[in-house]
């Protein structure tokens, strides 16, 4: 049966075009204020749910890596610093014609007069306090080793920004895409095969 339209304006758009596992990776903050803390456990809450429900196949939650590859080489699970997980997701954003921005935003750091090695300002990478990034493991990978961009492909990260005109503009959140995908039910797998293209996410199969 073909993918069904999801009556919400605010549908996130997901293009999943193989019936490959997808993976849901859950970025937060290491340290936020109790009341943030509590709008986090609900995310991971609503996540554990739907991964019990096989809504999704698989969901991970990790904090975000360091900003800089430290002297000891030190980075994030994945292998990765801050800057190149969201150039990563910069790149996805960028093929689909979409902004990470404002929930992501770059800001150049003037180098510091005590530190010599650096002749050029280097840049701040801002993420927000919770993202979600849904990625397609291949066939050959198990989904819990799928770690880099040889073994996963992404299909969606939220926050991002739609810009259709200069004049207008859409941000879809984290929210909006638990959302939609709970407002469809039990009959939405995230890793079935679509035929008609790029669908809203969640859409009812």
């Amino acid at each position: 049966m073909p993918a069904g339209e999801v009556e919400s304006p605010f549908a996130p758009v997901l293009d999943i075009d193989s019936a490959a596992s997808l993976r849901v990776d859950c970025y937060v903050r290491g340290s936020v204020p109790p009341a943030i803390t509590a709008t986090i456990d609900d995310v991971v809450e609503r996540l554990r749910d739907l991964d019990e429900r096989d809504v999704i196949d698989d969901h991970r939650v990790t904090h975000w890596p360091p900003e800089y590859r430290s002297a000891a080489g030190s980075t994030g699970e994945n292998g990765s610093t801050r800057d190149e997980l969201v150039a990563e997701f910069e790149r996805w954003a960028a093929r689909k014609g979409h902004s990470l921005e404002p929930a992501f935003r770059r800001q150049a750091v003037p180098p510091s007069p005590f530190d010599a090695d650096l002749d050029e300002p280097r840049e701040r990478v801002r993420v927000p306090v919770v993202a979600l990034v849904i990625s397609e493991v291949e066939e050959d990978a198990t989904v819990a080793d799928a770690v880099d961009a040889d073994a996963a492909s992404i299909r969606g990260v939220v926050p991002y920004t739609e810009r259709p005109s200069a004049e207008r503009s859409r941000t879809y959140t984290v929210n909006d895409l638990l959302a939609t995908v709970e407002a469809n039910g039990n009959g939405v797998h995230l890793g079935t095969r679509q035929r008609e293209g790029p669908t809203p996410l969640g859409g009812r199969q």
